[in-house]
């Protein structure tokens, strides 16, 4: 019984001595705790100015929750005056944003949380690339044989090019390249081989927009559209956009006469949200089939990508997926991209969204993609038909066999780096 009321007696006088913790200030700063100015497509750190008494009882830490992400720092017990800087954090939305600092400890008393507003700026065009990385990428298959023998095999490959946030420097230099149909996407052919690798070189941009330019062009701009965009407007295997069952959706998404009434940028952000909040994102090994996500409700990136350019093309915004990897080892990724007329193609990845806003309730990674600078697109659509052979998602070499070569597996790889 003695040693319950020591133990007591310690917890009163403990508490009676507990330290203060004071946020004074916070504010946007590089990492070094130097303030700067936000501009939309950036990352940037937080920095908060403590008040904290000497006599503290434990460890703290600083919370910073912005509109889409929440992150705290380590633990600290630093005392007087005392500076937390943390982060990265992306600047994603270019609308003003509300950014609260708040102090977390169990053994002292932490003063209210400090929340300040902070308005990114937004380029003068309706989209801006920036931040370029010289990168490379290599990627490359191989085939398992149940029967026959490599002389029945032949690879189709699919061939990168510049355009839009990416330039290849250095290419594959393949014996012949040739266009697959319908989007005349180059693709290379090698016979007669059990494994195919390549390897090139590409610098890639990150991707900010400007919301309000690109609402000034409305759908009566769509209807002179050069041949290598309209193309973008008709089904696919795995993008069923006139599908009713897709119809519905994009009718239930969008207001009546949506086309006389909304800018398109507006349009495919509506459908961009729909996608997001309809959808959850799951592993798996099937094909992106866009009537799939919509009837399961979930999917990988392949199955978010196909389904908001499915919703896209029925709306009657040109659209496609860019399959391709992101930094690192058997980074495979998939997004999108849709047309605007004058200012070309704009990047939009909802499984990135996704991962930050399940709701879909704020468009995140659409248009403004910091990370783009950290993957190359290896091709564009989905079909690929090639002397009479149809090649469905070609983001990695694929393999046709004929005679009696039967495959029973194929692993595919890819790395990329840089700086």
């Amino acid at each position: 019984m003695k040693g319950i009321v020591i133990l007591l007696s310690t917890l009163i006088a403990a508490a009676a001595s507990a330290g203060s913790i004071t946020i004074e200030k916070a504010y946007p700063s590089d990492i070094s705790g130097n303030p700067v100015a936000l501009e939309v497509g950036d990352t940037f750190y937080m920095t908060a100015r403590l008040h904290v008494d000497a006599n503290l009882n434990g460890p703290y830490r600083v919370r910073f929750d912005l509109p889409y992400i929440s992150r705290t720092s380590d633990s600290f017990r630093f005392t007087g005056e005392a500076y937390v800087v943390w982060g990265p954090y992306p600047v994603l939305l270019p609308n003003a944003m509300s950014i609260k600092a708040t102090v977390v400890t169990s053994t002292d008393k932490a003063g209210p949380p400090l929340t300040i507003q902070a308005t990114p700026s937004v380029p003068g065009a309706g989209i801006e690339f920036f931040g370029a990385k010289s990168l490379t990428a290599s990627f490359g298959a191989s085939a398992k044989l149940s029967s026959g023998s490599i002389s029945g095999l032949e690879w189709v490959s699919p061939v990168p090019v510049s355009g839009g946030f990416q330039t290849v420097t250095d290419s594959l230099q393949p014996d012949a390249i040739l266009p697959s149909t319908p989007f005349d996407e180059p693709v290379t052919l090698s016979p007669q081989v059990g494994s195919v690798a390549y390897q090139f070189q590409a610098t890639a941009s990150s991707s900010r927009v400007n919301p309000a330019v690109l609402e000034g062009v409305g759908f009566d701009s769509y209807s002179d559209l050069p041949a290598d965009v309209a193309c973008w407007l008709k089904p696919e295997t795995l993008v069923e956009s006139s599908n009713s069952d897709l119809a519905r959706f994009v009718a239930k998404t969008l207001p009546g006469g949506y086309r006389s009434k909304m800018a398109s940028y507006d349009v495919a952000q509506k459908l961009f949200e729909a996608v997001v909040a309809h959808t959850r994102y799951v592993t798996t090994t099937a094909k992106p089939d866009a009537l799939n996500a919509l009837h399961s409700g979930h999917g990988d990136c392949g199955g978010f990508t196909s389904l908001f350019v499915a919703c896209c093309r029925n709306a009657g915004i040109p659209a496609r997926a860019a399959t391709g990897m992101i930094a690192g080892t058997n980074q495979w990724h998939v997004w999108a991209e849709f047309y605007i007329p004058g200012f070309g193609w704009i990047p939009a990845d909802p499984a990135f969204c996704q991962s930050l806003c399940p709701a879909g309730t704020m468009p995140l990674y659409f248009g403004t993609i910091p990370e783009l600078n950290q993957r190359v697109a290896l091709s564009y659509g989905f079909d690929h038909f090639i002397d009479g052979n149809q090649v469905t998602v070609l983001q990695s070499p694929a393999v046709i066999s004929s005679g009696r070569t039967h495959v029973s597996s194929v692993s595919a790889w890819c790395t990329l780096s840089g700086s």
